[in-house]
This record gives structure tokens, C-alpha cells and sequence, in this order.
């Protein structure tokens, strides 16, 4: 499951998303099809940054952490990296 999740968040990075709240149900509706759940996702109203947020689910043994990394593009929209620890 663990390799799952990875190749999951590997796909949705680099993308381009319109705001926050993008980012945030894309991030979540990955995550409910591998059968997981996500923490809260807060992101605030900052241009640029970097979150941890958990994951957890049955398929996992221990919970797991996913770091959000964005940043505002010259058109405004958000670019994310998403990386799992």
C-alpha cells in the first residue's frame, strides 16, 4: 500500500493547481481511493509553504506523513510537490 500511495503522490506532483481549496480536495480524493484517510489540510492564505498532514488507513501499519510543498506561479496558480515520510 505504501508504494501505492507514493506512486499516487509522485503523479500529483508538479501540477498546476487554481487555489487551495484545488490542492486540498485533489490531495484528499487521491488519498479516499487507496481506502485512506487524510488529517486536516490547512494551508492558509500564504503564496508559498510547506504543511505535514497525516495518513493513516487499515492498509497502513503505522501512520504516515505527507508533506504539501507550494508555490505561487506567475499566473497565480498553485504548483505542488507532495512527498511521503
Amino acid at each position: 500500500m505504501t508504494e501505492q500511495l507514493k506512486h499516487k503522490l509522485w503523479c500529483l506532483s508538479g501540477h498546476l493547481y487554481v487555489d487551495h481549496v484545488h490542492l486540498s480536495n485533489t490531495l484528499t480524493m487521491a488519498i479516499g481511493d487507496l481506502g485512506l484517510r487524510l488529517g486536516t489540510i490547512d494551508l492558509g492564505t500564504e503564496d508559498s509553504g510547506r504543511r505535514l498532514v497525516n495518513v493513516w488507513g487499515p492498509m497502513i501499519p503505522a501512520s504516515k506523513y505527507v508533506i504539501i510543498i507550494w508555490k505561487t506561479t506567475e499566473c497565480g496558480n498553485f504548483e505542488a510537490d507532495f512527498i511521503l515520510t
